[in-house]
């Protein structure tokens, strides 16, 4: 089942949008379609899906490429599956925001999540992006 979790709009600030999977859920693929870029490639749209457990406090799960304000329309897809190599005494260092682009944590995330995100503007021109953000699960 796919849903849109940010609909398409310009943004030029930073925010963040919660949304919640199924318990029973496998695998949740996250689409982050940008279909317009800023103009200056100083300019950057970095993204990132995160979870909570006790909601109040977001940790990275998966960072997205950096999208580059001269890059053009562009589309990734993020998989997040429950199992995976994680060790069985794995401690996670909590990060806001700080997960190297391209990366995710293999392994258990919490049924909420959000999707935060940042804009750099390289100079004053006020940095523009315009992306939506689709969720699909798929359960076991």
């Amino acid at each position: 089942m796919a849903k849109t979790v940010i609909a398409s709009a310009a943004v030029t600030a930073a925010g963040s949008q919660t949304f919640s999977v199924p318990p029973r859920c496998s695998s949740v693929l996250v689409q982050l379609d940008v279909t317009a870029a800023a103009t200056d490639v100083g300019d950057k749209l970095t993204m990132w899906v995160q979870g909570t457990i006790d909601g109040t406090n977001y940790y990275d799960i998966g960072g997205f490429a950096e999208v580059l304000g001269n890059g053009g329309p562009k589309r990734f897809i993020m998989v997040l599956q429950r199992t995976g190599s994680i060790a069985e005494s794995d401690i996670i260092t909590p990060g806001d925001g700080a997960m190297t682009a391209n990366t995710v944590t293999y392994g258990p995330f919490p049924d909420d999540l959000r999707i935060k995100y940042t804009v750099t503007d390289a100079g004053t021109d006020n940095a523009s992006f315009t992306f939506s953000v689709t969720v699909a699960t798929v359960m076991a």
